[in-house]
């Protein structure tokens, strides 16, 4: 079992490629766990987990480890492959960068989702309101901490 990231798919693909590429030459079964399938389908993405499995020639099972789905899929998956044993196709170590990112292009998720984390902070922190209103917090914890709460400590010093 190879567990890749969905919300990284092109870094995970590129060490998929890898792991497909040392095992080209022995006999083993290979899985592809896609994990964190969840984060996708809570950004409103999706990608073709059945083309890329087809593209790659291995089963690809997607999964959440927090929410703990996808587990007998891939229970199910492991089982199968073992029994059918498929030749694992290698790859030249030059291409497997720009093979992760044609496949992520054709069958990755059509977003990045940890841009859109990012554009909801800078909505928030960003925001003429709202940000002026965090940074002073901010800078109100970050005097109090260093003129009232390390008293204690640098009386303990002297």
């Amino acid at each position: 079992i190879c567990v890749l990231d969905a919300t990284r798919l092109e870094v995970s693909l590129n060490f998929a490629l890898r792991v497909m590429d040392y095992l080209s030459d022995k006999s083993t079964a290979l899985v592809f766990a896609v994990n964190m399938i969840d984060d996708l389908e809570s950004n409103a993405l999706t990608m073709d987990m059945t083309g890329l499995s087809a593209a790659l020639g291995v089963p690809m099972v997607g999964v959440s480890a927090r929410l703990q789905k996808g587990f007998p899929e891939l229970s199910q998956a492991v089982e199968k492959a073992i029994l059918e044993q498929r030749p694992i196709s290698s790859q030249n170590e030059k291409e497997i960068a720009a093979t992760a990112k044609k496949l992520t292009q054709n069958f990755g998720p059509k977003g990045d989702v940890l841009i859109k984390r990012m554009n909801r902070l800078d909505q928030i922190f960003l925001s003429s309101l709202w940000g002026g209103v965090l940074f002073l917090i901010i800078m109100l914890l970050v005097f109090q901490s260093v003129f009232a709460w390390s008293v204690p400590m640098m009386d303990a010093v002297e």
